[in-house]
């Protein structure tokens, strides 16, 4: 999905992502989800790393620079949001987790 604001003078400014492949002008290949809010995605990426205790969910904006690194994708379906993480910036950030505050990932 591609990133897009849309906005009038004075007005308010909306994000959301759009199908790549709507982009790609390619929409027989088009899934279920063909636009999304930024704000739900960022808000189910945010709460799946402060789980994984990989990112502190405050009230302040996350450091998405510091997310961006750790993941490789976001794909998002009708039914399910997959993080795929950047593996080895996932093993560098996991580095200073206790025992009892790691979990299993599954690989695919």
């Amino acid at each position: 999905m591609t990133p897009l604001k849309a906005a009038q003078l004075g007005k308010t400014t909306y994000r959301y992502y759009v199908s790549s492949l709507i982009q790609a002008e390619r929409p027989q290949n088009l899934g279920t989800v063909t636009r999304i809010s930024v704000h739900i995605v960022e808000e189910i990426v945010v709460s799946r790393l402060h789980e994984l205790n990989l990112c502190i969910q405050t009230e302040a904006s996350p450091d998405w620079s510091a997310i961006r690194n750790l993941i490789d994708r976001v794909e998002v379906t009708s039914d399910a949001v997959t993080l795929q993480f950047d593996e080895a910036m996932l093993e560098q950030a996991s580095r200073n987790l206790g025992p009892q505050d790691r979990i299993s990932i599954d690989r695919l």
